[in-house]
This record gives structure tokens, C-alpha cells and sequence, in this order.
């Protein structure tokens, strides 16, 4: 199953925001890593894992995407 960590700033994206954002890239992932000829490779957004967490204090970044 693949992974996403999605990351963001709690004081600038709003919680439907996230959610529309989470919805996106499942969908995304789900269609770009979808096989055809792979009946193992079958995707759908379904089977895309999220981790979704708030930037804090003790994290370092380089930039803000």
C-alpha cells in the first residue's frame, strides 16, 4: 500500500482544506501508480495510506511548499 505524509501549517490551511487536499492526492496516486497490465497493480484512491500532521516547533525545514 503506498504512503503519503502530507505535512502543514495548522495556522495557515483550514481542516476542509486538508481534507480536499488529502482527496487529491489519493486520487492522484492512485492514478499515476495504477498498473493495467498488473492485476497486483490495481489501484484505487482507497488503497492509498495518508499521514496527515501539523508543522511544530521542533521541526526543521527548508521550504514551505
Amino acid at each position: 500500500m503506498p504512503v503519503v505524509q502530507i505535512r502543514y501549517k495548522g495556522h495557515e490551511v483550514s481542516g476542509g482544506e486538508v481534507r480536499d487536499i488529502v482527496k487529491a492526492v489519493c486520487n492522484a496516486v492512485a492514478e499515476r501508480l495504477h498498473i493495467e497490465e498488473n492485476p497486483k497493480a490495481h489501484l484505487k484512491p482507497g488503497d492509498i495510506e495518508v499521514w496527515v500532521s501539523q508543522v511544530n516547533g521542533f521541526d526543521i525545514q527548508k521550504h514551505d511548499v
